[in-house]
């Protein structure tokens, strides 16, 4: 018996094998589609982190690992940082990238140390010496070096500062009887950098430098705010009533927001003076410039940044601008 064809269901059969051939990959005799596997590199920002897939495979970035094809769902996790979990479909055809830059935790994996000391008995915290990523000129970055030293933990507060005005008779501050900035445990306002650092000496310390500033406040990692790269309304003070106040807040109502070190307010609530002067050839007309940094409750997230930096006279007296005090480590 002879069996034939028509051309045309040939032609048709043969069309459909190519459009399969190309839609699917063919799998070899015998093969069971749950065994296949793929490719899936993972690299991170910091190298690093353990990583672990659902489907049991486990490495440290950077690195390649085979695993079965299909929905998978890949964790990464990094001391300091936040764990991130991500579901990606791996394929048998090529190598599946993956780049990842984890976010920092709010409170990196330092150990705080802190103590009373000076006169007003303030609680300060240790932070040790080492290099940080500061913002350079033009918008680069660079790295400087500080020495260990011990920093308040909290700004200077009308309470500590009434002690201070009682025992030496020095002028009060503007805003001093004005009951918005007056409550005990506010940050002390209205207070000129010569006023700072007059309050600075009674208590037997000093005005913490820029650098050490920003040291205290992002630890050595660059980071934008104290608790990581990612902005949040209520970890700080600032502009708007949604974390809750319209002017400034009695220190240390934003624990969650606290840097690497366990400092607290660093960013937002008010501007603080910090010591550094202009250098002796600067020019004429920036004699009298003075620094503040952290920004305020009446600044937004862009101006509260760790890198922010306000330049004033020296007697300017705002609202917005307080202080804190440091020491050389011992």
């Amino acid at each position: 018996m002879r069996i034939t064809f028509r051309s045309d269901f040939m032609l048709s059969f043969a069309m459909a094998c190519l459009l399969l051939g190309l839609m699917v990959t063919p799998l070899a005799w015998g093969e069971d589609p749950s065994e296949r596997t793929g490719f899936l590199k993972v690299s991170t920002e910091p190298e690093g982190a353990s990583i672990e897939v659902d489907s049991g495979q486990k490495g440290t970035t950077p690195v390649v690992l085979e695993v079965p094809v299909g929905a998978r769902k890949v964790k990464l996790s990094k001391e300091g940082f936040l764990p991130h979990s991500e579901e990606v479909v791996v394929s048998a055809d090529g190598v599946l990238r993956l780049q990842v830059k984890l976010s920092l935790s709010p409170l990196a994996s330092i150990k705080t140390i802190s103590e009373k000391r000076g006169k007003d008995g303030s609680e300060m915290v240790f932070v040790p010496g080492g290099k940080l990523l500061t913002e350079g000129g033009e918008g680069g970055s660079r790295k400087v070096s500080v020495k260990a030293f011990w920093i308040d933990k909290f700004e200077v507060t009308n309470a500590q500062y009434a002690k201070f005005l009682e025992e030496t008779k020095h002028p009060k501050p503007a805003y001093w009887e004005d009951p918005a900035y007056n409550q005990s445990q506010q940050p002390v306002v209205g207070v000129r950098w010569e006023d700072a650092v007059a309050y600075a000496r009674w208590v037997g310390k000093r005005l913490p430098s820029e650098a050490e500033w920003e040291k205290a406040a992002r630890g050595s990692d660059g980071r934008i705010y104290p608790w990581g790269d990612t902005w949040s309304f209520d970890r700080c003070n600032s502009t708007g009533k949604q974390d809750g106040f319209e002017g400034p807040a009695p220190v240390g109502q934003f624990p969650s927001g606290a840097s690497p070190y366990g400092v607290m307010d660093m960013v937002g609530n008010v501007w603080e003076w910090v010591g550094d002067e202009p250098a002796p050839d600067a020019p004429a007309n920036s004699k009298d410039l003075r620094i503040g940094k952290g920004g305020s409750w009446a600044n937004s997230a862009e101006q509260v940044k760790i890198t922010a930096q306000a330049r004033g006279n020296k007697t300017m007296a705002d609202c917005i601008l307080g202080f804190r005090c440091a020491l050389d480590g011992d």
